[in-house]
């Protein structure tokens, strides 16, 4: 490993400072796991949940930090990939949504880009797995 990359913030740790961020909802901490690149973006995993540059990204967040309650992401099942500046991560677990109980299935799907300040959040595209049993 050389020295720069010693020094970034790596793929992995990006993601969980994220998920802890998103926990406590810390706008701040939030935006800072996300690229300064105008054209990061969100994909969330319900009908019209979308966000496209820092801005945007920002009232998503703000608007989901609004409601009563966390929402508390548990992705303990991850496929991380790096190549160069980018990096990719799928993700599988559970989220607790702030207006709910009991935890839901959720895939985390992310592409990650390498700024200054090490790996940044570029692409979170959230979905909800279903069961295939029919």
């Amino acid at each position: 490993m050389n020295a720069k990359m010693a020094n970034d913030v790596q793929p992995g740790v990006v993601i969980d400072r994220l998920l802890t961020a998103i926990a406590r909802r810390d706008l701040s901490a939030t935006l800072d796991c996300f690229s300064s690149s105008p054209d990061v973006a969100v994909v969330g995993s319900e009908a019209g949940e979308r966000a496209h540059g820092r801005e945007a990204v920002s009232e998503f967040f703000s608007r989901a930090y609004a409601k009563s309650g966390a929402y508390n992401f548990i992705l303990p099942t991850r496929e991380l990939t790096a190549h160069g500046d980018t990096a990719w991560i799928v993700a599988d677990g559970s989220v607790t949504d702030p207006t709910e109980s009991e935890p839901k299935p959720y895939r985390l799907t992310a592409v990650l880009i390498r700024e200054s300040a090490g790996y940044r959040v570029a692409l979170w595209s959230g979905s909800e797995p279903v069961s295939s049993g029919h």
